[in-house]
């Protein structure tokens, strides 16, 4: 079926079922995905759950400075010396702050 209206005649899901349509027509034969399949692949991909990793530090005052120390091994990226924590190119400089009284 053929329509002579213009793109911006249509709604969404006209305009994207011509598109999958015309995807999975160029696409048989040729061994690639059809566009749901294509589609739900990249909504796993974006919705898959980030898996966050812990690391725990042993800190220890030393006069009024504080030295962390890492587990052994440490991930890529991460390093860990006195009182500084760098990851992946972001450097983090941990101060121990003098305790004020406060006011009434």
């Amino acid at each position: 079926m053929k329509s002579n209206r213009l793109i911006t005649e249509m709604s969404g899901e006209e305009f994207d079922s011509i598109i999958s349509a015309y995807i999975e027509r160029e696409a048989q034969d040729t061994g690639e995905l059809l566009a749901p399949v294509f589609y739900q692949t990249l909504r796993d991909i974006f919705e898959a759950e980030v898996v966050e990793e812990t690391i725990e530090l042993q800190g220890e005052l030393i006069g009024d400075r504080l030295r962390l120390r890492p587990p052994v091994p440490m991930p890529p990226l991460v390093t860990v010396h006195d009182n500084e924590i760098v990851v992946d190119n972001i450097r983090f400089v941990i101060r121990i702050a003098s305790q004020v009284s406060q006011v009434t």
